[in-house]
């Protein structure tokens, strides 16, 4: 916020490598990092809410190198004057990165960093604006989307729900481990990477309500729902950023719930979200700190875009029902390998022909799409699964 409204020249330097270590500008930090230059307003100047975003592909490996390096992206941010656009930062022949010309909201995080191929986020960010760019298409395909929080509302913060060791006294509920299909008070509180593999999970904990708490519990409990969403999705182990809870259960620390008050759109949500579309929308929109993970938050999650289920027919609707109860159970591999999964890309081939309508050449086209995404470093990280492994 303080740099959008107090500061213009605004200049965004991160290095898209897969380990954290080589995405530092540091010697000795050993996390990714990112390098920002602005300059302040001066007296009665205007803002200009724009920013430049540089992505490298590697730290400069010497002083001379990045010299060059730096002498290039002031040549290339002089010249790129056009907003959405983005050009290659050069030495000699040889690319080092891309810059990118983008409006900044003081009120939004900004997402375009550590990104290998900008072209996925001019994608996305038309996907939530209800276009969808395929590869070798020539014209965009219109989608109903909207923001989660148009559809539902995210549950409470797990502190709210049960006290910790250091915090006795919070929550209505006392919180044990396990769960079966008679609990009372389901939870589906932790990541469980040998267990949660496909969309349906169950949950892994119960709740016991505190003495003289029943009205607070029963109250919470209204925000209790089928659908979760990941905290923290490590793309390069994790199978799914959404999952389904056959109870009606609460979302824990790693798993808030989403209630959107019907049980087929919350079906239809976690499809598409662990869909190629979903999941390039949910890591655009993520904390991508850390290499091989998106982190968000209850706050974000309302943020996320969505395909608008109030806006889909009654055949689109029982037509992504069906892909998940066909689906529900198949194991998946984690999301970074989404391009060699038959599971992930048989959910994408009937999102896009059985419920968008789309012919078998967009189901091709989707496929370089998912290809792309699953190269991004901050996608698969260090581990050696990648599409060019």
């Amino acid at each position: 916020g303080l740099l959008a409204e107090q500061y213009n020249d605004i200049i965004v330097v991160s290095i898209a490598q897969n380990k954290d270590i080589d995405s530092s500008f540091s010697s000795d930090t050993g996390i990714a990092e990112a390098i920002i230059l602005a300059r302040r307003l001066a007296h009665g100047e205007r803002r200009r809410l724009r920013a430049h975003f540089v992505s490298l592909r590697e730290r400069p490996p010497d002083k001379l190198a990045a010299q060059e390096t730096a002498k290039s992206i002031k040549q290339v941010i002089a010249a790129l004057t056009r907003l959405g656009t983005f050009s290659e930062v050069k030495i000699g022949d040889e690319s080092v990165g891309t810059v990118q010309l983008r409006i900044i909201n003081p009120t939004e995080k900004w997402t375009t960093v550590r990104i290998a191929d900008l072209g996925l986020v001019r994608t996305a960010e038309q996907l939530a604006r209800g276009k969808l760019t395929l590869p070798q298409r020539k014209d965009p395909v219109s989608i109903p989307m909207t923001r989660m929080g148009k559809l539902g509302r995210v549950g409470p913060l797990d502190r709210d729900i049960s006290s910790g060791p250091r915090q006795p006294n919070r929550g209505p509920f006392n919180k044990h481990a396990g769960a079966n299909t008679g609990t009372e008070w389901p939870f589906l509180w932790k990541h469980k990477s040998d267990k949660q593999l496909s969309l349906q999970i169950s949950p892994d904990s119960h709740g016991i309500v505190k003495p003289g708490k029943a009205e607070e519990a029963e109250d919470l409990w209204q925000r209790a729902s089928h659908l979760h969403i990941s905290k923290e999705c490590r793309f390069n182990s994790s199978p799914t950023c959404a999952a389904f809870t056959k109870q009606h259960s609460m979302g824990g620390r790693s798993w808030p719930s989403f209630s959107m008050g019907n049980k087929q759109m919350e079906k239809g949500a976690c499809v598409w979200l662990n869909g190629t579309l979903g999941l390039i929308n949910y890591w655009l929109n993520s904390n991508r700190s850390q290499t091989g993970r998106g982190g968000t938050t209850v706050t974000a999650i309302p943020n996320i875009p969505i395909v608008d289920f109030s806006r889909l027919s009654n055949n689109q609707i029982s037509s992504v029902v069906q892909i998940y109860d066909d689906l529900c159970q198949e194991t998946l591999l984690p999301t970074s390998e989404a391009y060699r999964d038959p599971v992930r890309q048989e959910l994408d081939r009937r999102l896009l022909t059985e419920v968008l309508g789309l012919d078998n050449s967009a189901v091709d086209q989707l496929a370089i799409l998912r290809h792309q995404w699953c190269r991004e470093p901050t996608v698969t990280g260090t581990k050696t699964t990648g599409p060019d492994s």
